[in-house]
């Protein structure tokens, strides 16, 4: 606000800022004994007087400079309210000089100032109430404006709140700390148990495995020991530097078995004990390559004794298992083939034996191949001697090269003698095929084929 006062209003409030009410307790005592003591007023109006001028005061100043920023914003001036203003300048100047309880009883006794304090105070009233609803209708737009924008800072802050917090969310560490005792627990190794297979015999593969709870890293070092307790032989200890071993012991005896970690002061001993390995009789077996047209290739086999509970024979990439020592297989031909034994105890333990078996054919009736139907009594006809030797019923046919039937019989006892149906026309030389089938008392056939040669008379 800009303070362009006139000469007179500036001469004014010079004068107010030199006043000097210089009051002091006495002379309110002396102006109360002054006062009559019948009733409210006339004990304390003095003071209220007083005190009334000041306000008066105070409120002439305010008017003055909010008259002067009126007259500021409207050039035209109320002449007759300028001399007004400038007669009661004058006249509260001059009151002012005065001391306190004249300058109060001046005041009071003062009409015109009285009617000018009034004049400026319906005037003042009027410019107040005007500007105090246009300040109310500010105050309430700027109190809206004010609202708007604490609700949107705090929106923004609330954003802002939940954007800092998701950001601390995700740069703060994950606790994955682990309660102290459980992580002690975890850690703890603790030896449960020792696995050791059942065929402890001598020539058998026995595996060992210990059972080890907790936590285990690469700086735990675990070793099996196993040591012949009756031979000081390397070649009757193993150890390994984990928590399985296999050994195959070719001595019988007692053994010990140690579960340890770590080595020298700091050894620790989980589990120790003695076992005992058996010996063992090695099994073996005899086989019999059988020579019976119905059983050619067949080979019994039969083991060296009968004192294991199951046998397991292999025969050419396939396993054949047998409750007893003696088993039988066909061979699908002639030859050697390798043949494997394994035979099991009640105690685990096996034993077991490889060797090769050879397999022949024993009926073979196409070794004759020629005969000379000529009547001299040598090689007149043709029947295969094996046929002879067997009591099965018997069937064979002769064909010519056409494939026409030139002979057939029932009977190992009536051979062919080179004529069509043995009482016809001698057939020329040369090459005939013949067919032979045996039956067994099963109803089992074996068939045979082979040819036969007429050579020249």
């Amino acid at each position: 606000m800009k303070n362009n006062l006139t000469k007179e209003e500036l001469l004014l409030r010079n004068r107010l800022n030199e006043a000097s009410f210089d009051f002091k307790e006495a002379d309110w005592a002396a102006l109360e004994q002054q006062l009559p003591n019948k009733s409210f007023w006339s004990k304390y109006g003095t003071a209220l007087k007083g005190a009334a001028a000041l306000v008066f005061i105070t409120a002439v100043v305010y008017v003055l400079n909010e008259q002067n920023t009126t007259l500021e914003e409207n050039p035209i001036p109320n002449k007759e309210l300028v001399e007004k203003k400038n007669e009661t300048s004058t006249e509260l100047s001059n009151t002012l000089k005065l001391s306190p309880q004249k300058a109060a009883k001046e005041l009071n006794e003062n009409p015109k100032i009285e009617n000018e304090k009034e004049l400026i105070s319906d005037e003042n009233s009027t410019e107040n109430s005007t500007k105090e609803e246009n300040t109310s209708e500010a105050l309430i737009l700027e109190s809206e404006n004010i609202n708007k924008d604490i609700t949107s800072a705090l929106k923004a802050k609330e954003i802002t709140s939940h954007k800092e917090e998701t950001l601390t969310k995700a740069i703060e560490p994950t606790d994955y700390s682990i309660d102290e005792s459980e992580s002690t627990n975890k850690n703890k190794i603790e030896f449960e148990e020792i696995r050791i297979s059942k065929n402890r015999c001598v020539g058998n593969t026995i595996n060992i495995e210990a059972m080890i709870s907790g936590s285990l890293n690469s700086n735990t070092k675990f070793t099996i020991k196993v040591e012949n307790l009756e031979f000081s032989d390397d070649a009757l200890n193993w150890s390994s530097n984990n928590l399985k071993l296999s050994f195959k012991p070719e001595r019988k005896g007692n053994y010990k078995v140690e579960v340890t970690e770590g080595t020298g002061p700091q050894k620790k001993v989980y589990h120790k004990e003695v076992i005992q390995i058996d010996d063992l009789e090695q099994t073996n077996f005899t086989y019999t390559d059988l020579s019976s047209p119905f059983e050619d290739h067949t080979v019994k086999f039969e083991a060296n004794h009968s004192i294991g509970d199951n046998f397991s024979w292999l025969i050419e990439g396939k396993e054949y298992t047998s409750q007893n020592a003696q088993f039988m297989h066909e061979f699908n031909n002639s030859g050697v083939f390798d043949v494997t034994l394994i035979e099991s105890f009640h105690n685990g333990c096996t034993s077991t034996v490889s060797k090769p078996v050879a397999v022949n054919r024993d009926f073979d009736p196409t070794i004759e191949k020629d005969f000379t139907p000529n009547g001299d009594g040598l090689n007149d006809d043709f029947m295969p001697e094996v046929f002879q030797l067997r009591e099965e019923a018997f069937r064979m046919v002769i064909y010519s090269g056409t494939g026409n039937v030139l002979y057939q019989t029932n009977s190992v006892h009536k051979p062919w003698n080179g004529r069509l149906n043995n009482s016809g026309e001698m057939q020329n030389p040369g090459l005939y095929i013949w067919k032979a089938t045996l039956t067994n008392e099963e109803g089992k056939e074996i068939p045979y084929t082979g040819w036969i040669r007429i050579k020249e008379l």
